[in-house]
């Protein structure tokens, strides 16, 4: 994580608009140390009723003009928002409603983010939704601390239609 990747992340969790938001993605993953691959963006999952993209956005904008970065709006809706944030660097944030957490978050250096057990599951699905060499990459990461059949299990509690068959096994 770069110093501003950490600023960023701590600064959107000290907003009362945060609240109801975790950290997921690449950047969870490295907070809870399962991965120490970089990354470029910052992704804040809330659950419907628990967090409110436009409030927590429109806060974060303030907060960061305040502290002269540019904030640049790439996609904007009342359920996903995809902001440029310009300071010392530049890095992608995503604002989003998905899910809820099936377990109690962690707090971590950079804030509350989805549990250990939870971000695996949440990578597998991603590997194979996606395919991209990131997912490979921390994919191969967490087979250091999960064996491949609990990664494939911790997925399938994610996403109960995630295929755990022969066929998706294999790949892994």
């Amino acid at each position: 994580m770069t110093p501003f990747q950490v600023t960023v992340a701590q600064m959107f969790f000290e907003l009362p608009e945060s609240d109801g938001f975790l950290l997921a993605g690449g950047a969870a993953l490295v907070a809870q140390r399962l991965t120490n691959r970089p990354t470029q963006d910052l992704d804040f999952f809330a659950s419907p009723g628990r967090g409110d993209v436009p409030d927590a956005r429109d806060a974060f904008e303030a907060t960061a003009a305040a502290r002269g970065w540019q904030v640049r709006r790439i996609r904007d809706t009342t359920t996903f928002c995809r902001l440029v944030v310009t300071g010392p660097d530049d890095l992608v944030l995503d604002l989003a409603l998905d899910a809820p957490p099936h377990s109690p978050p962690t707090l971590t250096f950079l804030g509350p983010t989805f549990n250990r057990e939870e971000l695996a599951g949440k990578k597998v699905i991603a590997l194979f939704d996606r395919a991209e060499a990131r997912d490979f990459t921390d994919v191969y990461a967490l087979s250091a601390t999960y064996p491949k059949p609990r990664l494939l299990a911790l997925a399938e509690q994610q996403d109960p239609g995630f295929d755990i068959s022969e066929r998706y096994s294999k790949p892994l």
